[in-house]
């Protein structure tokens, strides 16, 4: 279980203050958060240790309540911990808490790692996620400064969860298919730890970043990386690691890093969406990527007008259900506007009855008397819109 707190950042999730007394958010100087845009009020004692007694009571019920075998502190991407961490934001305070002191600034962090492992003791592992590079040159955290800083709170620390970049950097932080090849986040990270491990620290250490494929995900054990994160992998594919384990590795819906799933969850109230899966978030429905679909008792011949992701799960479906589907686009190859990135795991699954037939046009399609005509993958009385990327499950061809 994740323990956080947003400081200044968890305004801009909400988009208004998130206190009940209207307050504006809390930050270790009083500042404008450089991504959201929003004002923070600068933290005072009594208000420090009140969170750090939240930090404490969350663990306590993570552990001795909810059952979970371990916590994690979220000490990066510019969040509270790492709020106070980084002498960019921590600049004006001359109390134990802040200031050009590293020591001063690493006291919460230090703080709040002590009372959670003295609250759950050996009952439970305590992990912390950490930036160690803000990617912000002096300005920032810096990897020589953030050794020092692992150095100071080691001691309470089972695991180390490291990464780069706050939100000011955000194209660093969460690497996107187009700015960064596969795995060039997780090798970044890894140079670093080896430095650690080199600096005496004797804690075991992962990362994510882009780590896509088990080929990947191996190398970077073999180079000396305790543990792989996979954190969109898993969103793209929750049975990633079983399907490894079994074999089935062209079976994995494999992210493509179009950061579809980041970027809905900055829109307020909005459900994560994913172009290669399309139930997540649905799960406690009883949806599953890996569901097996029912043959049909009368199968149709669909015309499918348009190739993109959502048109190719629907004729992956309703082909894997029975029916004969016929797809027309004007793009000689198949996958939409996602062309340029990657190959759809719909398109590479596609039942043998399902074939990509000709461009996209009025004059051939409307000759196409025989077919049952769907466009976009989705009819337009069908209860289960597609919204956005969220593509069809051809619920309305059973």
């Amino acid at each position: 279980m994740q323990l956080f707190h947003g400081g200044v950042q968890v305004a801009g999730f909400l988009g208004e203050t998130f206190y009940l007394d209207n307050s504006i958010p809390l930050a270790p100087s009083y500042l404008q958060d450089g991504f959201f845009g929003h004002q923070a009020k600068k933290i005072e004692e009594e208000e420090i240790e009140m969170i750090l007694d939240a930090f404490v009571k969350a663990a306590k019920v993570a552990v001795d309540e909810a059952g979970y075998d371990g916590v994690e502190i979220h000490a990066a991407h510019g969040y509270i911990i790492s709020q106070f961490l980084s002498p960019l934001i921590n600049y004006d305070r001359n109390d134990k808490w802040g200031g050009p002191s590293l020591e001063n600034r690493t006291r919460f962090f230090l703080e709040c790692a002590k009372r959670i492992k003295e609250a759950v003791g050996d009952r439970a592992a305590v992990a912390a996620r950490f930036t160690y590079d803000e990617c912000l040159g002096p300005l920032g955290i810096t990897p020589e400064e953030a050794i020092e800083i692992v150095k100071i709170v080691d001691r309470y620390i089972d695991f180390w969860d490291v990464d780069i970049g706050v939100y000011e950097t955000i194209d660093d932080m969460i690497a996107s298919s187009s700015r960064h090849p596969d795995g060039w986040q997780a090798f970044k990270n890894l140079e670093w730890i080896k430095k650690c491990k080199e600096a005496g620290i004797k804690t075991p250490f992962g990362t994510p970043g882009r780590i896509v494929s088990p080929d990947l995900a191996v190398k970077l054990r073999k180079e000396g990386l305790d543990m792989v994160g996979l954190v969109r992998p898993s969103i793209s594919d929750p049975h990633w690691a079983r399907k490894v384990r079994e074999g089935r590795v062209d079976e994995i819906r494999e992210c493509i890093g179009c950061n579809t799933c980041v970027s809905y969850l900055f829109k307020k109230h909005s459900q994560m969406l994913c172009i290669q899966n399309p139930v997540v978030g649905e799960e406690y429905l009883g949806y599953s990527p890996e569901a097996e679909y029912p043959k049909v008792k009368e199968p149709k011949r669909i015309l499918l007008v348009g190739g993109g992701p959502c048109g190719l799960e629907f004729a992956r479906v309703a082909g894997a259900r029975g029916h004969e589907v016929h797809i027309h686009d004007k793009m000689p190859e198949l996958g939409g506007n996602t062309l340029c990135s990657f190959k759809n795991y719909s398109e590479k699954k596609l039942d043998s009855s399902s074939r990509m037939e000709g461009e996209n046009n009025k004059e051939e399609v409307s000759k196409r008397k025989d077919l049952h005509k769907l466009r976009n993958g989705c009819q337009e009385n069908c209860r289960i819109r597609c919204r956005c990327c969220r593509v069809c499950h051809g619920c309305c061809m059973g």
